[in-house]
């Protein structure tokens, strides 16, 4: 009985991801990184009262989930690229609004999230001399001298607002430019 119940669960579940992930708009893979990112959160208290291997471990986690965040941005442009590209699409500036928060924004701000992490795990590791650790030293000092993270948090708002902008603007221009 709870078998034929958990896989109607599972088929509603299939089905309503496939509703919300069509070939515009970047939802999956903004679940899988959120996970992954939640999941480096955890990870990461555990590090802070743990040895350098550990810190060393989690902040090599860290960079891998940046390189995936990374990859979701760049699905972004794809898609992006897909919409303009697409003459029958109805409202592309709702749609560009959409992606740019889910597929731009989000992003950047779980990859700023995870780089203060990776940060701060590089900073407290123990440093031994070697050409590793000049090198460890050297990211972490360009990190905190050039505000990194408050660079990224102003482009990530610049990004929300110019989306904000395009969803409103874009909507009256295309309900205008058609008639």
């Amino acid at each position: 009985m709870t078998d034929t119940k958990s896989n109607t669960v599972k088929e509603q579940a299939n089905q309503f991801i496939n509703k919300m992930s069509n070939d515009y708009l970047v939802i999956r893979n903004l679940l899988g990184l959120s996970c992954f990112a939640l999941a480096f959160g955890l990870f990461l208290s555990y590090a802070f009262v743990r040895g350098d291997l550990v810190k060393t471990a989690v902040a090599l986690m860290g960079i891998v989930v940046m390189f995936l965040g990374s990859g979701l941005i760049l699905e972004f442009i794809l898609k992006t690229v897909a919409l303009e590209n697409n003459p029958n699409v109805k409202r592309f500036s709702a749609l560009f609004s959409v992606n740019m928060i889910l597929g731009l924004a989000v992003p950047l701000f779980i990859i700023n999230m995870i780089m203060w992490g990776v940060v701060q795990l590089f900073s407290q590791i123990t440093n031994y001399g070697t050409a590793l650790c000049e090198i460890r030293q050297s990211f972490v000092r360009f990190y905190y001298y050039n505000g990194i993270f408050f660079t990224v948090n102003e482009f990530i708002k610049l990004v929300v607002v110019t989306s904000f902008f395009v969803f409103v603007f874009g909507a009256l221009v295309e309900r205008y430019w058609k008639k």
